[in-house]
Formats: structure tokens, C-alpha cells, sequence
């Protein structure tokens, strides 16, 4: 019957035992004690170790090793016979477990092996350099010969360090990950050893007094500082506390002389509070508990060059010869801002991380505030009398209230006799961006042309906007009859050619009651009948990645979307529109059902029908407030939410058994496909249009339209093949 893990501490702690260190130490009962805390550490990773002690107290005998699956561990080893007590050589021997059991964990053998390999083949010699003088080439000649006669010689010293410098960093990955896996025990183990190590290296001057080689030097070097703790403590200072702080100064010729330097800080500190004693409670289900603060600002310097210097242009007239030429004229200088320097983006952050039952559930979760300072945006605008245009400079200002959230699971259970391992990652994250700063007395939301071409958002900013919001009017259906008509606001909308309104077409709600439908100043504090009816901005975007793993097959599903997103077509969007455009729409494949969806007098399915009556250039004309449907409405905008799979991948790696008959360390088949499904209400009428490519852009207008080239599907079948 195995000893209980009680009864083990117990002799541990009892210095004056009546057995000795060697029979404890050495005896199966120790044995099956660490072969049970290394096997609950290593099922994690599905990768169960044994651990098999013994006693050598020679000098020159092993400490630790493993064959990728036992552990060896010498209990007699002189680091742990150095510490004065049997509490403390069991920390040891814990730690030396921990460190191997780091190794069958983390340590890629397979690639060392190649590794060496290459190097023994000759592979760290250089390749030889082209177009050398007839002198370098003799030079390089006597060089090969050197080589060819001390090959071997050479190759093994190379190998020799290489192989120090490896395990030497090798090292430092592996315990800096079981000490970030592991933060009890093994952690508490390795730091003992290493901090003893490190005082057994001998100081760089007894090195160099020895003659010990320079190479050697610098690895004993990095060793001494590596096993102090400060370089493989991956938590920071005792576990539980970590501070970064960091600062840039840019610079750019952008900007004038006296602005064109930024400075830009950040600061971050986490504090570990799994680790604090009064947290005891928790350490059954809670693994890990980080509470992170940061702070810090970031510059963006892309603004067209020199835009803070007036340029004058030369022209060639084309309407006048004087001379028998055409004469050349100077157009007045551009206006340039009062003030152009970095636009400042400073961010403050406060985040939680949660790890519980041995790491299998991961919570994530962080809520930011961002300020914006001095954004680049064109001015207030200027009196068309003024002869230019406003030019751009740091004119605004903008808050951003923001939050992230990632949910993870990842387990492993047996089937069929072999290990099925799983995971799966759910991530969602939204902002909002706010103006806060603006001069825009007037509170204008600026021109009605850049109104339509931004799909309803306003050409202006104004202090209280909301980024991406649609203005529009609010639709109450189509018109019944005539009665309905003479009882209702005065439509003044291109509907049809003459300008007379017919049963069928949109009605809108006249919702400040002045008898007209209306855009009354087109201003934040007079905007008629217009409202804020959705938003262009994605809101509430999310992802989730699905694995598993058995018996040699893969599977992995990356799903991505969008919660909530509005869209109104394009004025030119004809794959929407149809004829409601322009008639030769005809042309396009468009999305309306003529037959069933569409008004028509003889039905007189004004309540049923989604599409009014058919006539064209309702939706596209002028850019004004004359053609109905080229004004966002509540009827015609489009929910862009989706959900799309993006990524599935389907693979089988053989056995490596096979592999080796063929003579190949590895061979993977898979299939690989991208955008295979795409679910959106956006499909039900726009079913051409793509919810990732919409955006409004007013120097590329046919972004908004839908003629942009679409996200394509693509299944691709590969195979790797590991010689």
C-alpha cells in the first residue's frame, strides 16, 4: 500500500528521524510521493511522467535527467546535500522535478536533434560570396583548407558551445514556464535551487585567473544571472508584482519645426492577488487572479506632408490665346491650419485575468477609456466667398469608451483508449467613440452632399456625436390611397417624374408636426423631421476559435462577427436599388422580386409590399434633398450584423512509426477553407453585397455602392511532409 502523502511530509519535517535521509530520500515511498505530484502537474499537459530516486553521493554523479517520460533524480546530488535541512533538500528535490518535468512538457527533442544534426553535417559553415576578386578568392581558398584539415576539430567546438548555449536558454524557457504554470511548489523549488546555484559559480575574475576560455566565460556569465531568479521569474518581483514603464519621442517633417517632436509615455502595473496568504481559500478552483492598471499614449503622425506650408499653383489657361499661346496663371495659395502637430490618442486600461480548475478555464476581461487630442479633421467650413476650402488640422477632440472579453476552456479525456484533447476560446469586444471637442457654433451637421455620400452620417462633427451615426427620416409605410395622401405632411420628393405623389409610395412621418416633411436647417438643434436612426460603426464584434485532437486528427473552426451594424445603400448601389435608380439598373442583377414584394395597383398591396411603386431615379440624382430614397430612412437601412466561418481545417498526422518506415520524421495531410458560410440579415435584400466590405468612402463613393471586389472562398488541400 502506497504511503499517504501526510505521513511523507511528516518524515520530512521531522529532522531527527530515526531513518536517515538516504533511506527516506532513496525509498519507493519517496518515490511514488514525487511520481504523484509530478503525474498531477504533467496530466495537465496529457503528458504523465513517473519519478524514479536513488542514492550516489560521488562527486562526479548525475543530478537529474529524464528519457522524455521517467524522471532520475539523484537525491545525493550536492546541490541538495547543500541545504541544512531535510525540509529544504525536499524543496530541492521538488524543484529538480520540476525542472526535468519542465523538459517533457516543453522541450521540443526532435528539433535539438535535427539541430545537432545540421550542425555536425557542416551546416554553420557561410555561403560563399559572389563576384570576388581574384585575391579574396585565394584568401577564401586558404580558408577552406584550414577548415578541411581541422574539420572535425572545429565542428566538435562549435557543437560543444552551441549545445552549452542551448540547454543554458533552453533552461530558462522551460522552468520560467513551469514557474508560471506551476506557482506553488515546483516554483518555490526551482527558485531555492537556483538561488544556491548561482552562488556556487565561480566570480569572472577566477575564471579568467583559471584561463578558462572566453566563451565559457560568458555562459557561465548568463548562467550566474539566470539562475538568480531575475531573468526566469516570469511574474515579477516575488510573484506577485510587476511594473513597466516606457516612453517614446518622436519625431516627423510633417509637422513644422516647433511641433514636429511628441512625447509619448506608458505605464502598466499588475498585482498578482492569488498569491497573497489571506487568499488561501480560493487555491482549490482559483489557479490564477491578476488585477492590471495601465496608462499610456500613442502619436499618429499620418497627415498628408508639408500640409502646414501654402502652396500656389501654376495653370495653363484653356480658354484664352494671347500671343498665339496660351497663357499661364498663379491660383491663390492654399490655407493652411493654424496649428498641425501629432494627433494623441492616451488610453487608461484596468483588466482582470482568471485561471481556475489547473488552468482549463481562462477568464479575460478588460474596460479601457481612450482620449483623442488634437485629431486631425478639416475646420469648421468657410464662407463660399472665401475662395478655398477649409484646410485640415488638429481640430478636435474624442472619447472612446471601450471593453473586451475572453471566455476559454481546455480539457482532455480518453476515448477509445486514446486522449481526446479540446478547446474552446470565445472573445467579444465593443467601443464607442464620442466628439467632445469642436467648433461648430452653428452646430451644423454639414453639407447635404457629403451627408448622402457619408450613407447618413454627418460631413460635420458637433460636441455629443456619436461616430458612425445615420441621420434619417422615419418611415410610416407606403401610401394607401389618395385620402391617405391629402391627410398626410406634404411630400415634396422626387417619387416620380412629375412630382406627384401615388398610392404606393414611401410615406413619411412628419415628427415635428409643421405639415411638410422636412430637414428643417439640416443643424443639431433644428434638424426637422430627420433623426438619429442607426449607427454604420460595428458594435459588439466577436470570435470564437474550436480544436480538438485525437488519435493523430484535427479539427479547427475559427468563427467571426459582427453583433450590430447598420448600412444604408449607396446612392449608385444598383445591385440594391434596381431601377429605383437609374433605368439602366435593369441591367444589373439586382435583388427585387417584381412579382411578390413590389406595390402595384392591381394588388394595392400597400401593407404587405417592402418595395414602393416602380420608378426610377428615386434613389439616385442630384445629392439633395429632392430624391426620397437617397436619404437614409428607417425602411431601406440594412442590418449588417453577421456571422461568418471563417476558418475550418480538417488534418491527420500519421503515427511515427509509419513515419519512420518511410524515412521521414513527420507527414501531415489537411484541407484548409476559408469564408465557406456567411449568415447576415443584410442577405435577405442585399444578398451581392459582402457585410465585411461596406463602408463609406467620399474619394472612392463605390465602397458604399457595393462594386467592391468580394471576400473570396477558397478550400485548399496540402500536405507536410518533415524529412
Amino acid at each position: 500500500m502506497r504511503t499517504s502523502h501526510r505521513t511523507i511530509r511528516k518524515l520530512i519535517r521531522e529532522e531527527q528521524s530515526k531513518i536517515t535521509d538516504e533511506q527516506l530520500f532513496s525509498s519507493q515511498q519517496f518515490s511514488a510521493y514525487m511520481t504523484d505530484i509530478v503525474e498531477t502537474a504533467t496530466k495537465r499537459y496529457r503528458r504523465r511522467s513517473k519519478v524514479k530516486m536513488h542514492w550516489d553521493p560521488f562527486s562526479n554523479s548525475d543530478v537529474a535527467h529524464t528519457d522524455n517520460r521517467l524522471i532520475h533524480i539523484n537525491a545525493a546530488n550536492f546541490l541538495t546535500r547543500s541545504f541544512p535541512t531535510r525540509s529544504l533538500q525536499a524543496d530541492s528535490i521538488i524543484g529538480l522535478a520540476g525542472h526535468e518535468a519542465g523538459h517533457i512538457l516543453f522541450t521540443d527533442f526532435t528539433m535539438l536533434q535535427i539541430h545537432m544534426q545540421a550542425l555536425e553535417a557542416g551546416s554553420f559553415y557561410p555561403a560563399e560570396p559572389g563576384n570576388l576578386t581574384m585575391l579574396q578568392s585565394l584568401s577564401l581558398q586558404q580558408i577552406k583548407n584550414y577548415f578541411e584539415e581541422k574539420d572535425e576539430a572545429v565542428i566538435q567546438a562549435i557543437r560543444l558551445v552551441t549545445h552549452s548555449l542551448v540547454n543554458t536558454m533552453e533552461d530558462l524557457y522551460i522552468e520560467a514556464r513551469m514557474m508560471d504554470a506551476f506557482p506553488g511548489s515546483f516554483k518555490t523549488g526551482i527558485l531555492l535551487n537556483n538561488l544556491r546555484f548561482s552562488e556556487d559559480i565561480p566570480s569572472v575574475t577566477d575564471e579568467i585567473a583559471e584561463g578558462h576560455h572566453e566563451v565559457f566565460i560568458i555562459i557561465n556569465l548568463l548562467i550566474q544571472y539566470a539562475k538568480s531568479g531575475d531573468l526566469n521569474n516570469a511574474d515579477g518581483y516575488k510573484g506577485k508584482y510587476l511594473v513597466e514603464v516606457s516612453g517614446r519621442y518622436d519625431g516627423s517633417s510633417k509637422f513644422p519645426i516647433h511641433s514636429k517632436w511628441g512625447f509619448f509615455p506608458s505605464a502598466s502595473v499588475a498585482w498578482r492577488i492569488s498569491d497573497e496568504p489571506w487568499m488561501g481559500w480560493s487555491r482549490r478552483a482559483l489557479d490564477n487572479a491578476k488585477i492590471r492598471l495601465s496608462a499610456g499614449s500613442m502619436g499618429n503622425g499620418n497627415v498628408s506632408p508639408y500640409s502646414y506650408t501654402s502652396e500656389m499653383t501654376v495653370s495653363t489657361a484653356d480658354d484664352i490665346v494671347l500671343g498665339g499661346s496660351y497663357p499661364s496663371y498663379t491660383s491663390v495659395g492654399s490655407t493652411v491650419p493654424v496649428s498641425l502637430t501629432w494627433e494623441k490618442s492616451t488610453t487608461y486600461d484596468v483588466g482582470l485575468d482568471l485561471d481556475f480548475f489547473n488552468n482549463r478555464l481562462s477568464v479575460s476581461g478588460d474596460y479601457y477609456r481612450r482620449y483623442t487630442t488634437d485629431m486631425y479633421t478639416a475646420s469648421v467650413a468657410l464662407p463660399a466667398v472665401y475662395g478655398t476650402g477649409s484646410p485640415k488640422g488638429n481640430n478636435a477632440e474624442m472619447k472612446t469608451d471601450g471593453w473586451e472579453l475572453s471566455l476559454s476552456w481546455r480539457d482532455s479525456f480518453k476515448l477509445g483508449g486514446k486522449p481526446f484533447d479540446y478547446s474552446i476560446k470565445a472573445m467579444v469586444w465593443d467601443s464607442k467613440s464620442v466628439i467632445t471637442k469642436y467648433v461648430n457654433d452653428t452646430g451644423s451637421l454639414g453639407t447635404v452632399k457629403g451627408f448622402i455620400e457619408n450613407g447618413g452620417s454627418p460631413s460635420s462633427y458637433y460636441v455629443g456625436m456619436t461616430v458612425g451615426e445615420i441621420w434619417g427620416y422615419t418611415v410610416a409605410g407606403l401610401f394607401r390611397d389618395q385620402a391617405d395622401i391629402d391627410s398626410s405632411a406634404i411630400h415634396d420628393f422626387v417619387q416620380a417624374s412629375d412630382k406627384v405623389t401615388r398610392p404606393g409610395q414611401v410615406k413619411i412621418a412628419d415628427l415635428d408636426g409643421n405639415g411638410f416633411i422636412d430637414p428643417g436647417n439640416f443643424a443639431v438643434d433644428d434638424h426637422g423631421d430627420l433623426r438619429i436612426i442607426g449607427n454604420q460603426s460595428p458594435r459588439y464584434r466577436y470570435g470564437v476559435n474550436l480544436s480538438a485532437r485525437w488519435n493523430g486528427i484535427g479539427l479547427s473552426v475559427f468563427l467571426q462577427g459582427v453583433g450590430a451594424r447598420d448600412w444604408y445603400p449607396g446612392s449608385d448601389a444598383g445591385m440594391f436599388w434596381g431601377k429605383y435608380g437609374r433605368p439602366f439598373f435593369a441591367l444589373i442583377p439586382s435583388i427585387h422580386n417584381y412579382t411578390d414584394d413590389m406595390y402595384s395597383a392591381e394588388r394595392n398591396n400597400w401593407d404587405t409590399a417592402y418595395w414602393p411603386r416602380m420608378t426610377t431615379y428615386q434613389s439616385n440624382g442630384t445629392k439633395n434633398w429632392t430624391r426620397l430614397l437617397e436619404i437614409p430612412n428607417t425602411r431601406y437601412i440594412q442590418s449588417a450584423a453577421y456571422l461568418r466561418v471563417k476558418n475550418i481545417q480538417l488534418d491527420y498526422s500519421f503515427p511515427k512509426h509509419i513515419c519512420s518506415a518511410i524515412r521521414l520524421q513527420g507527414l501531415k495531410i489537411y484541407v484548409n477553407a476559408e469564408n465557406l458560410f456567411t449568415f447576415t440579415p443584410l442577405h435577405k435584400y442585399a444578398p451581392n453585397f459582402d457585410p465585411e466590405g461596406l463602408s463609406y468612402d467620399s474619394d472612392f463613393a463605390s465602397a458604399a455602392d457595393g462594386y467592391t471586389y468580394p471576400i473570396l472562398k477558397s478550400v485548399t488541400v496540402g500536405v507536410n511532409i518533415t524529412f
